[in-house]
Formats: C-alpha cells, structure tokens, sequence
C-alpha cells in the first residue's frame, strides 16, 4: 500500500522533468522493498534451521537480495518499469487514475515476485551450504494458482531453482538425510510435468512456470 501510494500524485509540471520525479519516487521505493527481502532471507534462513534442528546459518545477504535474484537485473530498472508505465499510458490517452492503478499492479506484482524470488534464491545458497539438506518438496499456498495445484508435491534437489511465477506463493518442506524416508515417490513424477504446466527458462526470473502454449519473445512478455 505504501508504494502504491506514491504513484498517487497528481499531473503537474513534474510530467516535464520525469528524469528527476521518478529518481524521487525510487529512492522511496527501492529502500522498502530490499528491506523487504532481506526480511524474506532472513525468515527462510529461520524456517530452515527449524526444519533441520540447528541455528540459522551466517548468510550474505547481499548474495540472495537484489540484483542476485535477477539474474542480475538491478532492482533500480525493475521498479522503473512500472513508474515509467504511468507516463506512457497516458502519453496513449489513458486517464490519470486508470494509469496509476495500472502501475500499482505492476509495482505490486513486482514487489510480491520478489519476495518469491528471495526465499527459492535462499533455499537454493542455504542448502547448498547445508551437507544435511537433500532438497525441498512444494507446498502450494491456500491461493495457489492451477499451475502450482498441478504440481503441488513436486521435490526438487537443493541445487534446482523451484520454478514460479509472478506472485507465486508457494512454500516448501525440507527435506534432509534424517526424514528423506517420509517423502516417497517416483523420481519421474518430479521430472515429468502434467499436461497443462510446463518450465520454461525466462532470462531474468529463471525457471518459470507457464503455460504450454507461452513462449518468451521479449523483456515483456511476462509481467514482474
């Protein structure tokens, strides 16, 4: 709500220096949503040591926020994007109050993607600094989306990204040497995905899950 709220100004002559109005709104935006997923390692790095039964390890956070879930992408240039659409959309004749509700979404989707992004990033590193961790086994969220339904129950080893998708709120359990026994299945039925649902490599999100008919053919393609 915080961030949606500072796209709610009204057009002035600001519009005619957007260099300097959008600088002002990023550097109210950015703070929050990298505090943001720190807060997210942080809590991942807690449920896992709960999981396993030892304290939470040293992490770099630097290593698991920002840019590094990204695949490099700066979190300057994804919050951009949304403010930028306000402007252009009603460069296009869009009005004032449907652009800004327009680039709340977007920043919203952003915002909650990241979050996402932040724990499976932390999941991956934490794992692979545990020798007792095997991998993790996913827990769809009571809102999950058909995609994540489809798969719930999917393990993955802890050196796979899980894959997701804008505003996936999918969790996990741990699974480690001690409790491996408790998840029993079919190594195919983790590899092989239900009709429906499949993984495709998106440049800056990683595996993501979408439909099979979905392809990416550019930076917009998949809004996040």
């Amino acid at each position: 709500p915080v961030v949606r709220a500072l796209l709610i100004q009204p057009p002035c002559a600001e519009l005619l220096a957007l260099g300097p109005l959008l600088r002002g709104q990023l550097a109210l935006i950015l703070p929050l949503m990298l505090g943001a997923q720190r807060a997210s390692a942080l809590l991942t790095n807690q449920f896992i040591a709960r999981a396993v039964g030892r304290q939470p390890l040293a992490i770099d956070l630097n290593a698991i926020t920002g840019a590094a879930i990204r695949n490099g992408t700066e979190p300057r240039d994804v919050y951009r994007r949304p403010l930028v659409s306000v402007w252009s959309d009603m460069k296009n004749g869009k009005l004032w109050e449907d652009a800004v509700h327009a680039g709340g979404e977007r920043v919203t989707i952003a915002a909650q993607t990241d979050i996402q992004l932040t724990m499976r990033t932390a999941l991956r590193e934490i794992g692979r600094a545990d020798d007792r961790i095997v991998g993790f086994k996913r827990v769809p969220d009571g809102d999950a989306c058909e995609f994540c339904r489809l798969i719930a129950g999917r393990r993955y080893l802890k050196s796979d990204l899980m894959p997701v998708h804008p505003r996936c709120g999918c969790g996990v359990d741990v699974i480690t040497q001690a409790n491996r026994g408790d998840f029993t299945g079919k190594a195919e039925n983790d590899l092989d995905l239900p009709a429906g649902v499949t993984v495709r490599e998106h440049g800056e999100l990683g595996p993501t899950l979408v439909h099979p008919d979905h392809d990416f053919t550019g930076p917009g393609a998949l809004a996040a």
